[in-house]
């Protein structure tokens, strides 16, 4: 079993008996120096790795604890930053020089920090309090990293020196520089502080040996707004080796401190201890006494670079339920004093290398809390790969045994940092209001067309997991779907019918004799029948209704000027229902029709209108009005007894709107529509192949309010995207039958993506009989 140093201190030793240990137990079992040696750092470049082990590490001060400013000691932050793409962008942290760097410290690997580190996750932006020693700042290892703190011991070098070592050897594990050489942190662009408890390196921290001094440090953590605090110390005395009563009396300051904390956005990562227990200390497994401080507190027990349990290493034991388990054996990192690197074990050098963890996934999912974060290590953590040290497994011995020694298990960074839950698009002030991706989906509006969807879905869009809300960053096409086909040109696709005085009438070929002058009241239960559709005797049904407008009953009237076969002008007014105070289609539409053959066999057809219209241009259900213009233009030519061409081109301009959580908003925005083709009138049946192009946007800008970030809350913060639009007209062909038979009319309609007859785009069929 691997040896650990106790350095007992006397001050307020009461009740605890209350001693440090440190954790600088090595895997060769020996408390005693090793000879230097050499290892090979990048291709042509050796340098003197410092004495492999410690005979005793501890920190003391004298006298009162005095408070200073916070300062810094070095600027700058880890060379593999500052060259960096955008964070979430992929870039190989591994190259080269920076592979030879990530593989000296084989853990990096075993703990699975690249899904992080190579998307750019290195601990920016994060503060990391490391409680312990000291750290020398003129190491290598930190020559480009930020690294402040404070001096609680009064030693006489600062929170920037470390005559142990110990605190130094913690530090470049948690954010050692990427730099190409050496080796290289977790978090290696995190701010450190340096909290020293040790004044002269003699192995006591003297700065903790009080309730009222160690509150004093936990509650630096606030003034410093600490998000990660390592504390690779503990005291004599397993967790159960207390009672309730005594822990609340001999730590009421200290756990009030911690709470305060805690509540402020700091999560605590404490090391197990190395006495071979089955109980974490009492420093370690505080939570179990203290129940307040569970959620945003980790204890970490030690595994080997195989997952083997050490021999010195404390089990989680009552801690399970806030304990990981993290490599913590032959850990190589920076010797303080010199320019090289020594090889520690303990439980010391697992902590930090959860805390490094933790540091990386505070800056990729800045909106969670501490609790959130550590519930997010323990989730993914996993007992699969772990063995005990007696040959204990989770096939042989199952859960409950395994948890007792490892806890959650051994921590994964990319789980960590992965999807656990669903995916959610928030379409509110929070994610109650929004879509759970797994479930579908959510459908663009028809109308947006093809360019406007293409962009949409190569843009990148914030989503949320269920399990935490934490912020995920994936493309349109993972958040959206393109409508389905559309519209179909089909004679029985809208409506067959002309209305008129004497009735309905099935609208084909002939024209009836009508008055020179009628007044028409319309029923139109759908609302999409252009003014128009008598000029086109049958056709209208083949063409496209207005995009986004939303389908409802609406009366229309209207007042027709015949000058007998060559001319027709009318005036029109249509309304929803809820203009008359009955509904809650409030549209409203004024417009004029007209109609001019030119030649006894050329129809020339246009109508413009002006009004509000409900539409639909979002992504949920509601609708709204929006100020409409709409103009249509169009030929109607007989070829011959059994064939006529036509020609229709239509517009629409909408007002402008502004964008929200679940609506488009629209400026300057034009939509429109082609389609041309001969209809062919063959024994009892119409046959029309042509050319369209579908009613979508063409002009303006569309723009959308999408979630950008959350806060700590649950509140979700909103970006405005803009998107351009300039379509171009792309024809495709479609073809329409309607054959009567059985004694109704059978419709069938398809249209095709493009001239590739393969590329089917949609099929309508349908059989109407009037009984």
């Amino acid at each position: 079993m691997v040896s650990t140093v106790l350095v007992p201190i006397s001050a307020e030793a009461q009740d605890f008996k209350r001693s440090f240990w440190l954790h600088s137990a090595l895997a060769q079992a020996t408390e005693t120096r090793q000879a230097p040696f050499t290892v090979s750092l990048a291709s042509g470049l050796n340098s003197v790795i410092g004495n492999a082990a410690m005979a005793g590490i501890g920190l003391s001060v004298v006298g009162a604890l005095a408070l200073g400013q916070t300062d810094q000691v070095s600027g700058a932050g880890g060379s593999l930053s500052q060259n960096a793409l955008p964070t979430g962008d992929y870039r190989d942290t591994t190259q080269g020089a920076y592979g030879t760097e990530y593989r000296y410290n084989a853990n990096l690997a075993q703990l699975n920090v690249l899904p992080l580190n190579n998307y750019g996750y290195d601990g920016t932006g994060i503060n990391v309090a490391v409680v312990d020693s000291g750290i020398d700042a003129s190491h290598p290892e930190f020559l480009n990293s930020t690294i402040r703190g404070y001096d609680f011991s009064n030693s006489a070098t600062g929170y920037g020196g470390d005559p142990n070592g110990h605190g130094t050897h913690v530090a470049s594990i948690i954010a050692g520089d990427a730099d190409g050489t050496g080796m290289r942190g977790v978090a290696y662009d995190a701010t450190l502080y340096s909290y020293r408890v040790d004044a002269d390196g003699d192995g006591t921290f003297e700065a903790l040996n009080t309730d009222s001094r160690t509150a004093a440090v936990a509650r630096r953590h606030i003034t410093d707004n600490i998000q990660v605090s390592n504390n690779s110390w503990g005291r004599k005395g397993d967790v159960t080796s207390y009672t309730n009563s005594q822990v609340r009396s001999s730590y009421r300051l200290s756990i009030a401190a911690f709470a305060d904390a805690q509540a402020a956005g700091t999560l605590f990562v404490v090391a197990a201890g190395n006495s071979g227990n089955s109980e974490v200390s009492i420093d370690g497994g505080l939570p179990y006494h203290a129940p307040e401080l569970v959620d945003a507190w980790l204890v970490v027990v030690a595994s080997d670079e195989n997952g083997v349990e050490t021999g010195f290493t404390n089990r989680c034991g009552v801690a399970a339920a806030f304990c990981v388990t993290a490599p913590g054996n032959r850990v190589l990192a920076a010797d303080a004093g010199t320019t090289g690197y020594v090889s520690l074990s303990g439980t010391s050098m697992a902590a930090p290398f959860v805390s490094g963890l933790a540091a990386a996934l505070m800056e990729k999912f800045p909106n969670l809390t501490p609790k959130q974060i550590a519930t997010r290590i323990k989730t993914t953590a996993s007992l699969a790969p772990l063995k005990g040290f007696f040959g204990e497994t989770l096939a042989n011995d199952g859960t409950a045994a395994m948890e007792a020694i490892f806890g959650h298990g051994l921590v994964d960074s990319g789980a960590a940092a992965a999807q656990i839950g669903n995916l959610t698009y928030a379409l509110g002030p929070d994610v109650s209001r929004g879509q759970d991706l797994s479930q579908s989906k959510l459908a663009l509006p028809a109308g947006v067309g093809r360019d406007l969807a293409k962009q949409i879905m190569a843009d990148d869009f914030v989503v949320f997991d269920s399990f935490d809300n934490a912020m995920f960053t994936v493309s349109g096409s993972q958040v959206f779907e393109a409508a389905a086909a559309g519209f179909v040109p089909s004679y029985g696709a809208g409506s067959a019918t002309i209305d008129a005085i004497g009735g309905s009438v099935k609208a084909r070929r002939a024209l009836h004799s009508q008055p020179k002058e009628q007044l028409i009241f319309s029923f139109l239960q759908q609302g999409d029948t252009p003014i128009t559709a008598d000029y086109w005797q049958g056709m209208a049904a083949l063409f496209a209704p207005q995009p986004f407008v939303v389908p409802a009953a609406k009366l229309r009237m209207s007042w027709e000027c015949r000058q007998g076969s060559i001319s027709s002008l009318m005036p029109f007014l249509s309304f929803g229902s809820g203009a008359l105070g009955q509904g809650s289609d409030r549209s409203l539409e004024i417009g004029l029709a007209s109609k001019v053959r030119l030649g006894g066999a050329i129809d020339l057809i246009s109508s413009i209108s002006v009004g509000e219209q409900a539409i639909n241009f979002g992504l949920d259900d509601q609708s709204d009005l929006i100020g409409l213009v709409k103009a249509e233009f169009g030929v109607n030519a007989t070829l011959n007894a059994a064939n006529r061409f036509f020609l229709r081109y239509e517009q629409s301009r909408y007002s402008d709107r502004a964008a929200t959580e679940s609506d488009f908003g629209m400026s300057a925005a034009r939509a429109d529509s082609w389609m041309m083709g001969v209809e062919t009138q063959l024994p009892e049946a119409d046959l029309t192949v042509g050319v369209r192009n579908d009613y979508a946007l063409s002009q303006g800008t569309v723009s959308l309010m999408t979630p950008a970030s959350m806060l700590k809350d649950g509140t979700i913060l909103y970006d405005h995207k803009s998107y351009g639009l300039d379509r171009s007209v792309r024809l495709r062909p479609f073809v329409a039958v309607q054959h009567d038979t059985y004694g109704g009319t059978l419709n069938f309609g398809a249209r095709f993506g493009s001239w590739d007859r393969s590329d089917l785009e949609g099929v309508e069929l349908s059989f109407s009989r009037q009984f």
